[in-house]
This record gives structure tokens, sequence and C-alpha cells, in this order.
């Protein structure tokens, strides 16, 4: 029996999870909730991530879905500045005995300390395993990039074509989904060093486990600091992760800009270098964002794109640049990635299925 799962806020990733509720493990999408203040009772959820139309429509706050549901699921969302949404949202479910998964981020921003892995990290062979099936790694910009639609599009294709995967995802999300997500450990205060060869055995522990023809691992962090105000984890996290385990194929999750050739071949010489890679596939989301510089702000300011514009700027851009340029939320744009994705891991001459 499925449990009913209801999902709040109607953040960008809560619309990822969703868009790809067919993956969902042991779970049933209820709801997907937003703050009436926001104005998004009964508008699809395309409102919020700019994506087509899905046919799923957003509910405002109510006891009575929380009353109906059996799990909710909270996610952070940085646009709230007033926490008592939160407050009352998990008091209710709380009340009525509901179960309660909060994701690491929200729980950070609550103050709560961040949910450990049932994981041995004290004895670790102190080498770094080499990774013998082909992996693939999802970098981002940052928030609102469609990072967790690619992740999920891409375990969904991989599996319906009858793959054994391991997904590390970028959010703990992946909970309804049955994969794995970041370890705990990573965010631990522990040297750069040992989080590396930590997180190689954790890769190679799991792919034993689930006898992997293919591992999927997303990055939580964004690979860079945005400016001197707004740090983005300054790329520690991307590069603990792609020093631990090497990459066969890499996608790069990105707002929309102007120049994204140039700002494209800068991304792949900055991540060769630091990261060891160079990302072939690049998502390219319906967002824009910007930075106030003369206010001292220490958060971003996003702004929603037309998904048709973006769709025809990626079009000129690619034929003009030759790069693999896609959109998240255009189904025919992912599909043709991850066909592209898997043709090439299997013209590569170590790759086995």
């Amino acid at each position: 029996m499925s449990k009913k799962l209801v999902l709040f806020p109607a953040s960008h990733n809560m619309c990822a999870v969703a868009r790809h509720v067919h993956l969902l493990r042991g779970y049933q999408l209820h709801s997907i909730m937003e703050s009436s203040s926001l104005m998004l009772n009964k508008k699809d959820i395309s409102e919020v991530d700019g994506g087509n139309p899905a046919g799923i429509m957003i509910d405002d706050v109510s006891n009575e879905i929380i009353k109906s549901c059996d799990v909710l699921y909270i996610d952070y969302n940085e646009s709230y500045r007033k926490r008592e949404i939160y407050e009352r949202v998990m008091n209710v479910a709380k009340v009525h005995g509901k179960e309660l998964i909060i994701s690491k981020r929200e729980k950070c921003s609550l103050g709560d300390e961040l949910i450990k892995k049932s994981i041995n990290t004290n004895k670790v062979r102190p080498i770094i395993n080499d990774i013998n099936v082909p992996v693939i790694f999802i970098l981002s910009q940052g928030e609102r990039t469609d990072q967790l639609a690619v992740e999920l599009t891409l375990y969904s294709h991989f599996m319906e074509q009858g793959y054994k995967i391991t997904h590390i995802g970028s959010t703990d999300v992946g909970c309804l989904f049955g994969f794995d997500c970041t370890p705990a450990f990573l965010h631990e205060d522990r040297c750069a060093e040992e989080k590396i060869i930590m997180f190689n055995n954790y890769v190679r522990t799991s792919i034993e486990r689930d006898a992997s023809d293919v591992v999927i691992i997303s990055v939580s962090d964004a690979i860079m600091k945005y400016n001197n105000r707004i740090l983005n984890g300054l790329g520690v996290m991307p590069f603990v992760m792609t020093n631990a385990v090497r990459s066969d194929v890499s996608l790069y999750c990105m707002h929309f800009a102007e120049n994204l050739n140039e700002y494209i071949k800068e991304i792949k010489m900055y991540c060769h270098y630091r990261f060891d890679c160079k990302p072939s596939y690049f998502c390219v989301a319906n967002t824009a964002v910007r930075y106030e510089a003369n206010t001292n702000a220490d958060k971003l300011n996003y702004t929603a794109l037309d998904s048709q514009f973006v769709l025809d700027s990626l079009k000129r851009e690619e034929e003009a640049s030759g790069m693999h340029l896609f959109n998240a939320l255009d189904k025919k744009s992912i599909a043709n990635v991850c066909t592209a994705i898997e043709l090439e891991l299997q013209n590569n001459a170590v790759y086995v299925k």
C-alpha cells in the first residue's frame, strides 16, 4: 500500500518530484502545497518551474490536506523570509501524528543537526579505488537550475532501458525514490582528503551492493562562489566528490544567460583544471539570475523566462557552436540528451552492460 505524500512548499525541487511521480517508491502524490499569499492555488506547477503544463495543480496550505496524508515532505525555499508558515505546517502534521520528512537544507535553516546515515566512517582504507562502471556526474551553477529534474530523467531513462543503477542524488528527496542521497559525512567537520577517501569507498560499496551497470552522481553544491557575499559552499563539495570518483560523462546545470557560448567555454576550462572533468552536456534553465551589487544583499534575484524563448535561444546557440544544450523541462530536448549519453557510454571501450 502506497503512502499518501504531501509536498511543501512548491519549490523547484518539489515540482521536479511532482513531474516524476512514476518513479516514487512506496509513495503516491496526494498534494503539493504552497502558501496562499503566493496566490498559486489551483494553478499548474509550470507556474513555478517554467516548464510545460503538467496537469498537476498546486493547493493552498490546508489543515485538511495535511490530516488526509500519511507523509509530509518539507523542502527549503530561499524565498520565504518568515518561518511562521513552516512552523504551522509542521505543528499540524505533528498534532495529527503524520510522518514528517524534512530536507537537510531546511533542517539547517531551522538550526537542527544534519541527519546522520548509518555508515561506518571510521575504518576506511587510505586509497582511491578504481571505479569500473561508467560514472555520470551532474554539476550545477546553484539553485533553480533544474538539477533534480535532470537527474530524475536520467535515472528514469537508464532504468527503462534495463540498467542497474547506483544513484547518489543531490538532495535527500531521493529517499522518496529509493536511491541514495549525499552521505552525511561529507557535511561533517573533516579534512578534504579524508572526505575524498571516504566518498570513494562509499561509491565502491554502493556499486557492489547494487551490482550496478551505471552510476549517477548529482553534486549537491554549486561548483564555485557567486561572489564574496554569496559563497555557494565555495565549490568544496564538487571538489571532494569529483576527486573521489572520475567521471566518464559530465553535465552542467546553469541559469540562462547572454553569451552562452563564451560562458560555457570558461566553465569547461574551470571544470577541467579544478575537477579533472569537462562537462559536455549543458542544461539551461528557464531562469535568469542577477545580483544587485549596490544593495550589498546576500541573496540572488531570479527571473522566470518563457520556455519557448529559452528553447529558441538554445537552438541558435547549439547550431552556431555545436555544443549539447538542452532544457530539462522540455521532454524532447532532454530525451535526446539521455539517448546521446547512453550511446557515448556504449561507445566507450571499457563500457559493459
